[in-house]
C-alpha cells in the first residue's frame, strides 16, 4: 500500500491541471462592415449592438463581426488552450487578442452552406492569453 501511494504521489502533479472550460455564452458585439482593426484588443465596441448566444437566428448577410472579451483564471495554464466554437454555416475568421488563429473559406467570397456546419476546435497560440488578464475574441 506504501508504494501506491507513493507512485500516485509522484504520478499526479504529472497529469496537470484540471480542464478548464469557459462558457462563451451570453452577451456578445456585434457590428456590420468589415474593418481590420475590429479584431485589436484596444479597439472600442462599446457602440457596438449588444446580442446574447447562442441564439438561433438567421445570420445577417455580408460580413458581421462579434466580439467577446473573457478574463481567465490565475491559475489557468495559458500555454496549451484551445477555443471550441458552435456551429457556422458561414464563411469566418477567428482572432484572438488581434492574431487569426483559424480561418474557414474566404470572407471576400461568402457561399452560404459551402460548407458543412459543425463545431470547429482550434489551438490558441501560446503567449496570445496570459491568466487574469482579458482574453479577446473577434470572430
Amino acid at each position: 500500500m506504501k508504494q501506491l501511494w507513493l507512485f500516485l504521489s509522484c504520478i499526479l502533479p504529472l497529469l496537470g491541471q484540471p480542464a478548464l472550460h469557459v462558457d462563451l455564452g451570453g452577451e456578445w458585439r456585434q457590428s456590420e462592415g468589415d474593418n481590420p482593426a475590429f479584431a485589436q484588443p484596444a479597439f472600442d465596441d462599446r457602440a457596438w449592438r449588444r446580442i446574447q448566444l447562442p441564439a438561433i437566428v438567421e445570420p445577417p448577410l455580408g460580413i458581421t463581426w462579434l466580439r467577446r472579451q473573457v478574463i481567465l483564471p490565475e491559475w489557468a495554464d495559458a500555454s496549451q488552450l484551445t477555443l471550441t466554437l458552435g456551429t457556422f454555416a458561414e464563411t469566418y475568421e477567428v482572432y484572438v487578442n488581434g492574431q487569426k488563429v483559424r480561418e474557414l473559406g474566404h470572407l471576400g467570397e461568402l457561399h452560404r452552406n459551402k460548407y458543412l456546419p459543425r463545431p470547429s476546435t482550434m489551438a490558441i497560440p501560446a503567449g496570445l492569453a496570459s491568466p487574469g488578464r482579458p482574453l479577446t475574441l473577434a470572430l
